[in-house]
């Protein structure tokens, strides 16, 4: 399937405010080449895997774990087919448009970085943090402005 489309979708989390053009112009640059890839960041700390008693299973090496943002970006035709078929089985452990198309369409899902800034905001702290983003961009702003 790989290139034999123009048409792609990007799928992007409302959530989400501090999408760049730049972000936008990798994620497009990301599709165009592997049909299918998700915005996202290294993370910064140690993740562990745990079991259902909260003991600890394993550990991955932190250089291969990314955080994933939005916006997902789909050629057209592999994310409907990959929705229609996971229409017909349980959703509810989908968490992000990219599981749909790793586990229904079987494709390979590009990282394509994103920013530590592109933060979602689903809690009074994310929102205080937003606040320090907008705050610091006006700073930035009126310096260029007036300097």
């Amino acid at each position: 399937m790989q290139g034999q489309t123009e048409w792609y979708v990007f799928i992007h989390d409302g959530a989400r405010p501090f999408v760049t053009p730049e972000i936008i112009r990798r994620a497009y640059e990301s599709v165009c080449r592997w049909d299918a890839c998700v915005v996202g960041m290294p993370v910064k700390d140690t993740i562990k895997v745990v079991d259902e008693e909260g003991c600890v299973v394993s550990c991955p090496k932190r250089s291969l774990v990314w955080q994933a943002q939005t916006p997902q970006v789909f050629s057209v035709p592999l994310i409907v087919d990959a929705y229609r078929r996971q229409m017909e089985e349980d959703c509810r452990e989908v968490t992000d448009d990219a599981m749909v198309a790793e586990s229904q369409a079987g494709v390979k899902i590009h990282m394509v970085e994103g920013s530590y800034e592109n933060i979602k905001i689903t809690t009074p702290e994310d929102l205080a943090v937003a606040e320090a983003f907008i705050s610091a961009r006006q700073q930035a702003l009126q310096s260029r402005n007036h300097g």
